[in-house]
Formats: structure tokens, sequence, C-alpha cells
């Protein structure tokens, strides 16, 4: 059975790169560009506890064999920003400093393309941990991407 999977083709998603709005706890932009046929990188750049974030992933995608033109994908990468601590409603913020977050991200998600339209949207939920710091671990990223994609 292995044997007949590594020689059955994966197929991804049909388009090179993509540009939008990533919309969930945190909110930004998102790029995501397809280095092989179902191998990407993406980078977003998001506000979340008046502060910035820039997160940057690896991913691996595959068809979902009964949803035409969807994909699921897994992934990992790194963290790197600032929060806030300044009048934010964050109840561990103590209200009297900035925080830097770096660290590691992980993501699972699914992503769908409207036919031959050159949009995709996609969901995916992206916990992380930061080590260096306000350490912590962070499970509550999960979001809705929007994306104009480049053939």
């Amino acid at each position: 059975m292995i044997s007949f999977l590594m020689f059955v083709p994966l197929s991804a998603q049909d388009y090179i790169t993509g540009l939008g709005a990533r919309l969930g706890y945190a909110k930004g932009v998102s790029v995501k560009h397809f280095v092989t046929s179902n191998h990407a990188v993406e980078a977003s750049f998001s506000t979340r506890y008046r502060g910035f974030m820039t997160t940057a992933l690896y991913q691996i995608h595959a068809p979902v064999a009964s949803l035409p033109n969807t994909h699921w994908y897994y992934g990992a990468g790194l963290h790197a920003g600032f929060w806030n601590g300044y009048n934010t409603e964050a109840p561990w913020f103590d209200g009297r400093e900035n925080y830097g977050v770096y660290g590691l991200d992980a993501m699972l998600g699914v992503e769908y393309r409207f036919g031959k339209f050159p949009i995709v949207a996609s969901a995916d939920w992206k916990p992380a941990l930061s080590f260096i710091g306000r350490k912590g671990y962070w499970d509550g990223d999960a979001a809705i991407s929007l994306r104009y994609v480049f053939d």
C-alpha cells in the first residue's frame, strides 16, 4: 500500500502566488507563494494587542479527494514582534510594559479556490510557542484568509 501511494501524483493549488487579508484574532496581510506544486511559503504581517507580529511558515499542501478545488495543508515556522501592554484588555498584561514575542508556530488549514476565479479562501489554526520575551503557548490564533491569486 505504501509503495502504491509513492506513485500517486500529488497536485496542489493551481496558482503560484496569492496576496490578501488574514482575518481572525490577529488581523493583517498574508502572502503565499508555491515553491513546488505542493510546497508553499507563507508570510503574514498582523496586529494584535496593540502591537505588530510577522510570521513566516513553510507548508505542505494535499488535495481533498472528495472536494474539487479544495486542499488541506500543514506547516511550521517562526514569529517575531511586540505587544503593547499599555491600555489593553488582555488579562495577562500588567499594563506597564511592552512585550517582545519571538518563537515557533505550527499551522493546520484548508483552502478552496473558486473555480477559475482568481480568489482563494482558507481557514486555519495557528498555535504558537513564544520562548523569548513574553513566553507562553498561544492556541487561539484561528483565521480566515481571502487572497487574490496570480496564476
